[in-house]
């Protein structure tokens, strides 16, 4: 009495049972607590930089005294600058996009630099993930669930806490995403394909 049961797991090792802490469970609530901290230190530094606006049409007429970004065009009728005239115009526009003029070669580098060491490091953990939960040198198949954190658990939670750190030291430094490379429509379609993926993986 007053020990835990132990039973096999599918890896031939034992494993406790009724212990209560789910350390999956524990790891998933600070990750929601350190992003929506993250998120309200965001909306308070951009509101004690005036970074305000009712709609992407007015945003020239509330900061005045700052104008970082261009409005929304109207009826794409503006030729004066690229991307802003014809039929897709406001497909193409991005509220969180430089002016064509303030974008140059470092805005456009850091960007996609920081983008393809993310995914780099991400792809890296998974296929080493993958590795590891396949089959261990005796043949066995280790178990792949569980509600216990692993080695790449935690190496895929840092790494996508540094970037979260980096992507808005970025933002305020050179501030242009990969919108102005690339459609803002494909960030949705992007999502979309991933989670069909993911549904399919686990299906």
């Amino acid at each position: 009495m007053g020990k835990n049961k132990v039973d096999n797991d599918e890896s031939g090792g034992q494993q406790k049972c009724g212990s209560t802490t789910r350390h999956d469970v524990v790891t998933w609530v600070f990750s929601m607590l350190f992003i929506i901290a993250w998120l309200g230190c965001m909306w308070a530094w951009g509101a004690s930089k005036g970074w305000n606006a009712q709609s992407g049409y007015t945003y020239e007429s509330v900061n005045n005294s700052m104008i970082r970004f261009l409005p929304e065009p109207y009826f794409c009728n503006d030729t004066s600058i690229p991307g802003r005239s014809g039929a897709d115009c406001v497909g193409t526009w991005y509220f969180w996009k430089l002016p064509p003029d303030q974008a140059t070669i470092l805005t456009h580098a850091i960007v996609w630099l920081f983008y393809c060491l993310h995914q780099g490091f991400i792809w890296a953990l998974i296929y080493r993930a993958q590795l590891t939960v396949s089959r261990r040198k005796d043949g066995a198949r280790t178990k792949k669930y569980g509600s216990e954190m692993r080695w790449f658990n935690w190496s895929l939670l840092g790494v996508n806490a540094v970037f979260h750190i980096l992507h808005l030291v970025q933002t305020h430094w050179t501030y242009d995403g990969t919108a102005q490379d690339v459609a803002v429509s494909s960030s949705q379609a992007s999502v979309i394909m991933m989670i069909c993926f993911i549904l399919l993986m686990e299906y």
